[in-house]
């Protein structure tokens, strides 16, 4: 999977290496909704990019990824992200997703 990508005029002609969004510059991993790593995409998205709550997804419906601070599973629907440890919260099932269950506050264990 690749990262999300958003027009060129949200962003503008930004040299090579130089784009300021996190989702650009960091491992596309991260922003697949089944990563180890998805809580940590999740903040990059809210705290992070400079174009948070902006972020342009353009015509394109998001499945299993990470876009804007949000999580949206396979099938393209928006899922909760947990208030404890910033993961998705995806049901395990025959793909392998992974369920939180963090003991933080907030979240599903607690």
């Amino acid at each position: 999977m690749t990262a999300p990508t958003l027009p060129r005029a949200a962003v503008g002609l930004v040299p090579a290496g130089l784009d300021p969004r996190p989702c650009a510059t960091k491992p596309a991993q991260w922003w697949d909704v089944d990563s180890p790593l998805s809580a940590r995409a999740v903040r990059y998205c809210r705290n992070v990019c400079p174009l948070a709550g902006k972020c342009n997804t353009g015509n394109d419906k998001p499945k299993g990824q990470i876009r804007d601070g949000k999580a949206y599973n396979e099938s393209g629907k928006q899922v909760t992200i947990c208030g404890g440890c910033d993961r998705p919260r995806l049901r395990a099932g025959k793909t392998g997703f992974v369920v939180c269950g963090c003991d933080q506050p907030g979240g599903w264990a607690s």
